[in-house]
């Protein structure tokens, strides 16, 4: 027992480790991944034709680009994955994704023969992204990442744009939404 005048110390805390934030994986579940943080949109029904998504169907995914909701979160949790692994974004990549209709007529005009008709690309339902950094390219290094990893969350490069498709475009990758 301590006595009068006696000092007694406490004992040190235990050092605690630094948190360890886990590597973003695929979400198994049916109902996909995490929604966007601050996005409350909604699906389009079958009364909103392709390229007239408004702002209540469309989630920001950052550098101005936008996708619908399901799309753009699997989109951001791809993101994430791919900052994991290499320390890069891949959102910052993104050259386009959703495409008003008059967005269509003016890539139709002006790049005839690769774009889409409009009011048929699956960049006017927000379910398509185009995307640079190495992506343009077959033998790119994003091109094969996301060869390798995409699917797990919903997005592909078509079969009409992969290497000897009908139209190849490497940078092309399409969202499929849950049935």
């Amino acid at each position: 027992m301590a006595g009068a005048g006696t000092a007694t110390t406490a004992p040190s805390p235990s050092p605690t480790a630094a948190p360890v934030t886990p590597t973003p994986t695929p979400t198994p579940s049916p109902t996909g991944f995490p929604p966007v943080a601050g996005c409350d949109a909604t699906l389009p029904g079958d009364d909103v034709a392709n390229g007239e998504l408004g702002d209540e169907h469309l989630c920001a995914i950052g550098s101005g680009q936008r996708l619908r909701p399901d799309a753009a979160a699997s989109f951001v949790a791809l993101d994430a994955f791919y900052r994991a692994e290499t320390g890069e974004g891949l959102i910052e990549c993104v050259t386009d994704s959703y495409r008003s209709y008059e967005a269509q007529v003016d890539v139709a005009d002006r790049k005839p023969g690769l774009a889409a008709e409009p009011g048929t690309s699956e960049h006017g339902w927000g379910l398509a992204v185009d995307v640079g950094c190495g992506a343009n390219s077959f033998d790119g290094a994003l091109y094969d990442w996301l060869d390798d990893n995409a699917d797990e969350f919903g997005w592909e490069n078509p079969d009409w744009a992969r290497p000897g498709g009908s139209t190849p475009e490497p940078w092309h990758w399409e969202f499929t939404p849950a049935s």
